[in-house]
């Protein structure tokens, strides 16, 4: 009886070991028979020797099987081309465009089906923070970039092996923040993402990247296997009407070039520091509170001779109770003249907070029905009747992100995540109507000549009536 038993376990053990060696070798859990592309298998061989590899790539490509199946590897300790140098446990961060998109769509239904080892994961507020493999002590951190500046804060404390970065951030900062987390150990850094989203610091960022270190791939759309004819003619099909630039970004990741910009913002023009800038001057304070802590502040303040408006600040307020995020905002303002205060409307729980505190808040008027018209009453204003300073970096990188969706169902990408661009378009929409500029004055020798022309029709007049009085009496 004993031997059967040891069979039996015998036996098991050997089909985990087969169930095991066959995830470790397929490149999608769906199929078990799958294999990287050619051009998948380069990137995953460069790992040796590339730190710093960046994957542009059109939609639905694989780039995202691609982390994913990297992920899995490392995170199990049997990637079959990369062993890191250190035997302590591994820490890789993976990081996506919003934590419900990292835990659905990369951690659900892309890494968690090649794994076959025992783990934990550790939930908080119902969001997944990190799993640990309890046979090697490995660790996945997820984290979002959904607020660049928050994004990267929370990352700073780390010291990683490995970085997934997927989907394109609009922050250069960010991107090199990831990359420093890695440099301490020799980690590596792996980037997969569509060019949908309009940042040059980051295209700057990534076509710099040639040399013994870094390295650019390319994968196009229709590279994919599992696209079938019939599946490439039905994408063609829904691609019907869409701008060529945006096609090619979404077939091959070419970089968007910006036609589905919300904003047209030129530096040269929309740019301007306020000239003798005072706190005296009249302010708009506009806020954006968000429910996941991250809060969008923008300050405009108004020229008293010229009464034009400038955007003079433009930050961030992060992980703030709702009870302290009032005072976190009001403080470092008190010496301001802040004449008028706006609120997202959705945040009634801060106005209600804000009130208790003494502090009197509006709400942007009919927001959700005016939001096309105040988003054309802003790019109208800006320029003529508003600028902004370029210390107000953050503000900056939204504006020139913010794009609409290429479904055309009037849709921004990632509307939740501009709180700034939100803050200000606000504070924009409740300036005082524009005072037509008073004339330039006349040259003084036009003045003099309008004064004679004047004199003289006085005394033409004059002349005329006294005419019509002679002939009255003659006649």
């Amino acid at each position: 009886m004993k031997d059967l038993d040891q069979e039996k376990k015998l036996l098991a053990s050997a089909l985990r070991r087969k169930y095991a060696l066959a995830l470790d070798e397929c490149f999608s859990a769906s199929d078990p028979a799958s294999r990287p592309i050619a051009a998948q298998e380069e990137i995953l061989n460069d790992i040796n020797t590339i730190r710093f590899r960046w994957v542009i790539a059109g939609n639905q490509s694989g780039k995202s099987s691609l982390g994913a199946r990297e992920v899995a590897w490392l995170f199990q300790g049997s990637h079959p081309k990369y062993h890191p140098r250190n035997h302590d446990p591994l820490l890789l961060i993976v990081m996506g465009n919003s934590m419900k998109m990292v835990e659905t769509e990369l951690w659900d239904r892309k890494i968690k089906p090649l794994l076959h080892c025992e783990y934990k994961p550790y939930i908080a507020g119902q969001v997944l923070q990190k799993v640990v493999n309890k046979e090697n002590g490995n660790t996945i951190i997820f984290a979002s970039h959904d607020a660049d500046e928050p994004a990267r804060q929370r990352i700073q404390g780390y010291v990683a092996d490995f970085v997934w970065l997927d989907e394109m951030p609009t922050s250069a900062r960010l991107v090199a923040e990831l990359q420093r987390r890695v440099q301490s150990r020799d980690g590596r850094f792996l980037a997969t993402f569509t060019p949908t989203v309009k940042s040059e610091e980051v295209k700057s960022m990534v076509e710099a990247a040639d040399g013994d270190y870094s390295k650019r791939y390319r994968i196009s759309m229709f590279d994919n296997p599992i696209l079938t004819e019939e599946r490439k003619k039905a994408i063609l099909s829904s691609m019907e009407g869409l701008p060529k630039a945006m096609k090619r970004t979404m077939l091959y990741g070419d970089w968007h070039g910006g036609d589905d910009l919300v904003f047209h913002f030129d530096p040269e023009t929309h740019c301007r520091e306020p000239e003798g800038y005072d706190r005296r001057w009249a302010h708009i304070l506009s806020v954006d509170p968000a429910s996941a802590g991250t809060t969008g502040v923008s300050l405009l303040a108004m020229h008293p001779i010229t009464n034009m408006w400038y955007l003079v600040r433009s930050y961030y307020v992060n992980n703030v109770v709702p009870s302290d995020l009032v005072m976190e905002i009001e403080r470092p303002l008190s010496l301001h003249n802040i004449t008028k205060r706006i609120a997202d409307s959705a945040s009634s729980w801060y106005i209600a907070e804000a009130s208790k505190q003494n502090y009197s808040y509006t709400i942007p008027y009919d927001k959700n029905n005016r939001r096309i018209d105040m988003i054309k009453g802003m790019q109208q204003k800006m320029g003529k009747q508003f600028y902004v300073s370029s210390e107000c970096t953050d503000f900056i990188r939204e504006i020139n992100g913010c794009s609409w969706s290429t479904s055309g169902d009037g849709k921004i990408v990632n509307s939740t995540k501009y709180h700034l661009l939100d803050s200000t378009r606000y504070a924009v929409d409740s300036l005082p109507k524009a005072k037509p500029a008073p004339a330039a004055p006349l040259p003084q020798e036009i003045r003099i000549r309008m004064e004679f022309e004047k004199i003289q029709e006085r005394k033409g007049k004059d002349q005329l009536k006294q005419l019509f009085r002679k002939g009255a009496r003659w006649r």
